[in-house]
């Protein structure tokens, strides 16, 4: 009799099995990650960059574009010197706001602009 109820309890266990794989299998099965967009729905692009005017806040005489005129172009100049611009900074100068500088074409020095 002991026997008879162990063989029942196994066959019951495995219809039990039997019946749940397909679904447990299923729930296993990977999914594709979601699209991710390049800029998310919280980014504010707050404009661009105005080098001349930062250039003379900070005590240059202008802003120059010297070769290859690619966005990385761009300097302050002070009795003939030339300095590198800090983007970073430009963009808080501007902004008044922690914020971080982009651009949309490497080619187009003029395609700067600042987000959060």
């Amino acid at each position: 009799m002991l026997k008879r109820m162990l063989k029942v309890a196994s066959v019951t266990i495995l219809a039990v099995i039997a019946v749940l794989a397909p679904t447990a299998v299923a729930v296993a099965e990977p999914v594709a990650p979601p699209a991710v967009s390049a800029v998310s729905d919280t980014t504010v692009d707050l404009g661009g960059v105005n080098l001349k005017s930062y250039c003379q806040y900070h005590g240059f005489d202008d802003v120059t574009l010297l070769p290859p005129k690619d966005v990385y172009s761009w300097r302050c100049h002070l009795d003939g010197e030339v300095y590198g611009i800090d983007m970073y900074d430009a963009c808080w100068w501007q902004y008044r706001r922690p914020s971080r500088p982009d651009f949309y074409e490497f080619k187009d020095p003029y395609s700067w602009y600042c987000w959060i």
